[in-house]
């Protein structure tokens, strides 16, 4: 293998460690801790990842750039962790599951009062289409600035919002403190990742891009978040369908 192939997989190695940890939100929706052998020997493991066939000339050729492709890798591999999440918490017996008229910041407010929320790391799924009415009516109507990034402020208290997206595709209200859930994996939180991009013996023309990140995901409180099914939200998207 030349300088110059070494020089690109290692540039593209990172570049899709760094989009990966920039999209993923595993460390700050839920409770991500070190695999210990004593304390977690007896979980299950999943392996969640890529395993796929890449072009040996993109890093042969000079006038090759893969780089978009490599930090695509790693959003996609975040957000496919975000869409297990949330399915995971959806098809969960245990959790409240409630019905509600219409979502808006009172019926948020008193959801994360109930949690006892307000002061425990909050967050929110919510579906894209309530992206205009946070940012744009909920402000209107209460004559302030309520969301700046990825946070919704209500009084003192900073709500992490995470949205829907076609990775990560769900129609119903997420209301919780992070403390519902514990993320545990292999070996660190911040070495979760490996990535390997190594000759092919198959495919000489080929290289073989292998990533992995393994992990143990429970609820261990259940009670700490609510599922919201918003009755407004389903008929809109009855008349849709």
């Amino acid at each position: 293998m030349s300088d110059l192939e070494r020089e690109k997989i290692e540039r593209c190695k990172k570049l899709l460690l760094k989009n990966y940890f920039d999209t993923s939100i595993i460390e700050i929706a839920v409770n991500a801790v070190d695999f210990v052998e004593k304390t977690h020997k007896h979980l299950e493991f999943l392996k969640f990842g890529k395993w796929v066939y890449i072009p040996r000339e993109w890093f042969t050729d000079p006038l090759t750039v893969p780089d978009y492709v490599f930090s695509q890798f790693g959003r996609e591999l975040a957000l496919g962790e975000k869409n297990y999440l949330v399915q995971e918490i959806l098809k969960n017996d245990e959790i409240t599951t409630k019905r509600i008229e219409t979502f808006n910041y009172e019926s948020l407010v008193n959801t994360l009062h109930e949690l006892r929320a307000r002061t425990d790391s909050p967050i929110l799924f919510a579906p894209s289409e309530y992206f205009v009415p946070i940012h744009v009516d909920w402000s209107r109507e209460l004559g302030r600035l309520l969301v700046e990034k990825n946070n919704l402020l209500i009084d003192n208290t900073r709500v992490r919002v995470f949205w829907s997206s076609k990775y990560a595709d769900f129609d119903k209200v997420i209301v919780g403190r992070r403390t519902f859930g514990r993320w545990v994996t292999k070996p660190t939180v911040r070495n979760r990742l490996k990535v390997e991009v190594l000759e092919s013996e198959k495919e000489p023309d080929k290289l073989e891009l292998k990533v992995q990140t393994v992990f143990n995901f429970r609820i261990p409180n259940p009670d700490h978040i609510e599922v919201l099914r918003v009755r407004t939200h389903e008929r809109a998207l009855k008349r849709v369908r």
